[in-house]
């Protein structure tokens, strides 16, 4: 693989070298998993995905290229068995920066806890989303079962604007340039590199048992919404609690789409990143029942999605860069974009991976838990094997730690007596 960096690759990773831009997942295994076995299967896997050992090249006219050729080995960090929780270490790896030239990017850590092992896998979000973390761990377990993954893959490691359906890219070809996209800043000097910092971050969890997963099926079955819709309409109504009085009951929510119906069909299985995000403004005042303003992020998830609007920003920043002679300095004179919503709600959903492979059972799994930089908050989930779990990161910085406790502790009590009544 050996090819130019997409624009908002570039941005990605340009910002990525200032601050974490990066997500993890955490999984626990009932067996042991040695460093050594699990070498060999990450060898095995990136032939089928080059992304993961992926790296940069910056020639000298400025251009940057993106290529699996000279990386470097996955960097794999132990940790010893001890009472520090898994959590902490999360929040370890998370904190450290992706060397762009030598790569990968993605990072892997072990813990053997008695019987069992924790395994954690950082990926950056420039080169994956949280649909390929979940990709990875299902060909990695399938590959230490002794098994042959059987999705067909391409193995050429595109970018999501290359992997548009001729239908998809006609649609959007259609439609009115963004002023934004031509809005580009005065370049006044050299790039400036300023020094990695990472934010104190706090993570909060949540398990919801098989009772409770099934009794939010049933009940957003009968509203006619999706769980994605009523759980952010739960969230939404406790950060109202909190901020309303000071900014209002209009809150925002901050959704990612998963843009893999948007490509070619050779490419849905790949790792990547094939994924868009949508904001939308939700009315939350105390008298608004939580169906209804599920039933209002629901019907303007389907506006997006109908209207291509989930995907056009992503297909007409592609070449933002292309005429641009140095795109880092450039980059330095980007004002910051402004926090304009609430929280971020990624969930993937029932995830397709089984309880078993092999002699390593799957015990639990966290993720996707995305940094939360510049004031962002991320509610991350995910369903397997009947648990829905739930991680929410942000930085301490942002309020007192109480108040966030307070976000979360208030939003599974107000979900559980929603669906005690129903």
């Amino acid at each position: 693989m050996y090819r130019k960096t997409a624009s908002p690759e570039r941005y990605m990773f340009f910002f990525g070298n200032r601050y974490p831009i990066c997500f993890s997942f955490t999984v626990r295994l009932k067996g042991r998993l040695n460093e050594d076995l699990l070498r060999q299967a990450l060898n095995i896997l990136k032939q089928r995905h080059p992304l993961l050992s992926a790296r940069t090249i910056m020639d000298e006219k400025k251009q940057q290229f993106i290529t699996d050729r000279g990386s470097a080995g996955f960097e794999m960090r132990r940790f010893t068995s001890g009472t520090r929780p898994w959590e902490s270490l999360v929040l370890e790896l998370l904190g450290t920066p992706f060397p762009l030239e030598t790569g990968p990017f993605v990072r892997f850590g072990l813990r053997e806890c008695d019987k069992e092992t924790e395994l954690y896998a950082v990926f950056h979000h420039a080169t994956a989303d949280g649909v390929a973390g979940v990709t990875l761990f299902r060909d990695l377990f399938t590959i230490l079962s002794g098994d042959t993954p059987m999705d067909p893959v391409s193995d050429r490691g595109v970018y999501l604007y290359d992997a548009l359906t001729p239908e998809v890219r006609a649609a959007l070809s259609k439609q009115e340039k963004p002023a934004w996209a031509s809005d580009k800043p005065e370049i006044k000097g050299e790039a400036v590199i300023l020094p990695y910092t990472a934010p104190d971050f706090k993570i909060h969890t949540m398990e919801l048992g098989q009772d409770t997963v099934n009794a939010l099926l049933a009940h957003t079955k009968t509203l006619g919404v999706t769980v994605n819709a009523l759980l952010g309409a739960v969230f939404l109504r406790s950060y109202a609690d909190v901020f309303a009085p000071q900014t209002g009951y209009t809150r925002t929510i901050q959704l990612p789409v998963d843009c893999r119906k948007y490509i070619e069909e050779e490419h849905r299985n790949a790792i990547g990143a094939f994924n868009s995000i949508i904001k939308m403004p939700i009315d939350c005042s105390p008298q608004r029942s939580f169906a209804e303003m599920a039933a209002e992020i629901a019907e303007k998830i389907k506006d997006h999605i109908g209207n291509y609007r989930d995907i056009q920003d992503f297909y007409h920043f592609n070449g933002f860069f292309d005429d641009v002679s140095d795109p880092e300095a450039m980059m330095c004179e980007f004002k910051p974009d402004p926090l304009d919503y609430d929280f971020s709600l990624s969930n993937l959903g029932r995830i397709n991976l089984a309880p078993r492979y092999g002699e390593w059972e799957i015990r639990s799994i966290f993720g996707p838990t995305f940094s939360a930089v510049n004031g962002e908050q991320v509610i991350g989930l995910n369903t397997h094997n009947g648990i829905m779990r739930f991680t929410y990161i942000y930085d301490k910085a942002l309020f007192p730690e109480q108040t966030g406790t307070g976000i979360w502790e208030s939003a599974f009590t107000r979900l559980n007596e929603l669906l005690a009544r129903a």
